[in-house]
């Protein structure tokens, strides 16, 4: 551990700003996004893994 982390921080993160973010080459935690183009098309990716019907199916609704 850091002798300047508090006990308190340590696994915490602080989260970049979006600012400007259309002008910062190198997306993600890696960096192996090259431009924000890319980075949408993830998001376009990831979101088709969503299944709407899983969602609305009875059987796995809150039994509360």
């Amino acid at each position: 551990m850091f002798l300047h982390t508090k006990r308190e921080d340590v696994g915490k993160f602080r989260t970049p700003s979006l600012r400007n973010v259309a002008l910062i080459a190198f997306y993600m935690r890696h960096g192996s996004v090259v431009t924000l183009d890319e980075v949408l098309d993830l998001a376009a990716f990831l979101r088709g893994l969503t299944d709407a019907e899983l969602i609305h199916d009875a059987r796995f609704a809150d039994p509360w």
